[in-house]
């Protein structure tokens, strides 16, 4: 099925391809993407600032969290200022010479963006929190919390993942294990959680699903040769530390090992389209904006060489190992449901490379529900980017498709 989200009114009927056969039509459903509140920044914010003239802070990402850092000219390393189970997201700094404080946005999976201060002229001090955006939010919804795990990958390197327990569960401990859904981010030079996803990871988790957050060799934060892992070798032992996560979690007895889902956006697209090309051990897939040919990739997205430089190499040189780590060349082999959807503004991830799967998936009689929306761009993924609309249209349209796949029932208001 294609489904087209447009904002023109009205229906229209879209053949199938690859139907050979008398050919039910996709639906064209008007969707209109509802106007974002502007935003209202009071003064200057940076990921990095300037203390003194010897001085500088700048945020650092570490194991999933990021913090700030103060770094003096002359000394090896910095020094630690703001730690722990958050996300920094801005920062700047006001005052004279003798006292300086620090303001900086600060969020976890569990907890939404707030502003804290910090009067950097107090040793041991404290952040101070100022702004109560979140107090409603937090009042009316129960957000869960997240835990940190960590496995070895085939090859014997530490992976680290996190979870994310529904209510269900934290309730009934002797309940059956919820089932799984391995959720692969963006990159592949990122990291899960993102604390801007928070209210993805939450709908998850409170319709029941184990949410695992997976961060395979190529991520950030866990030093620059565990991210230099992946060059040379996208879709290889990244994909085995995302399977050795799933494994692991089921190993625990966390999660049902009969009821496991995949999804992913952008390079987690990309590895969730991979991922069903390869196993079945999945029910249903969510595939975003996904790199599914690196050939026509090449030319047609905007990051310039990055592909050619740091993983695969350029369509010319190197055709066979483009072709042989390309999602496009497994389409036959897929048992897996796939939901697919990317945004028609989408510059990253061009609409053509979700095309091609799609196309693909029909040719070969494959279950797949496309989802294109008008307008916005590679970042309207993110809540606080997209138009709310669609943002809460795909999280409904996402629930649904897992449950028709023996995933929950949804439970409608």
């Amino acid at each position: 099925m294609l489904v087209h989200l447009s904002d023109r009114l009205g229906q229209r009927s879209y053949p199938k391809p690859g139907c050979n056969g008398p050919c039910r039509a996709g639906r064209e459903v008007a969707i209109r993407a509802r106007p974002r509140p502007k935003r209202q920044l009071g003064g200057r914010h940076t990921l990095l600032g300037q203390f003194s003239d010897d001085d500088l802070l700048f945020t650092v990402v570490e194991a999933g969290t990021i913090g700030i850092r103060r770094a003096r000219v002359g000394e090896r390393s910095g020094r630690a200022i703001v730690t722990g189970d958050a996300q920094v997201s801005g920062l700047s700094m006001g005052g004279r010479d003798d006292r300086r404080v620090l303001c900086y946005a600060s969020a976890w999976v569990d907890s939404p963006a707030e502003i804290l201060c910090l009067d950097l002229a107090k040793r041991g001090g404290r952040p101070r929190q100022v702004s109560r955006a979140g107090r409603e939010l937090t009042r009316s919804v129960e957000l869960l919390k997240t835990e940190r795990l960590q496995t070895k990958s085939a090859d014997g390197l530490d992976i680290e993942y996190f979870v994310i327990r529904p209510k269900a569960v934290r309730a009934r401990p002797k309940s059956p294990p919820p089932p799984l859904f391995l959720e692969i981010h963006g990159g592949p030079s990122l990291y899960n959680p993102f604390s801007e996803l928070l209210p993805y990871y939450q709908v998850l988790a409170a319709a029941g699903y184990l949410v695992t957050l997976p961060n395979p060799r190529g991520s950030i934060g866990y030093g620059e040769q565990f991210t230099k892992r992946v060059r040379g070798d996208l879709a290889g032992k990244d994909f085995q530390d995302l399977m050795t996560c799933a494994d692991d979690v089921i190993e625990r007895g966390m999660a049902d090992n009969l009821r496991q889902f995949v999804g992913g956006y952008s390079y987690g697209g990309f590895m969730s389209a991979w991922t069903v090309g390869q196993t079945t051990r999945f029910l249903a897939a969510t595939v975003g904006a996904p790199v599914i040919n690196l050939a026509s990739m090449f030319g047609t997205w905007d990051g310039s060489t990055f592909l050619a430089d740091e993983l695969v190499g350029d369509p010319w040189s190197s055709p066979a190992a483009l072709a042989s780590r390309s999602p496009v060349s497994f389409v036959p082999d897929v048992r897996t449901p796939v939901f697919l959807y990317v945004c028609d503004g989408d510059l990253r991830c061009p609409p053509g490379q979700a095309d091609e799967f799609f196309i693909g998936l029909k040719w070969f009689g494959k279950e797949v529900e496309y989802l294109r929306y008008p307008g916005g761009s590679h970042y309207s993924y993110f809540p606080m980017v997209g138009a709310p609309s669609q943002t809460e249209d795909r999280m409904r349209r996402v629930l649904d498709f897992l449950g028709r796949h023996r995933g929950l029932p949804v439970k409608r208001p």
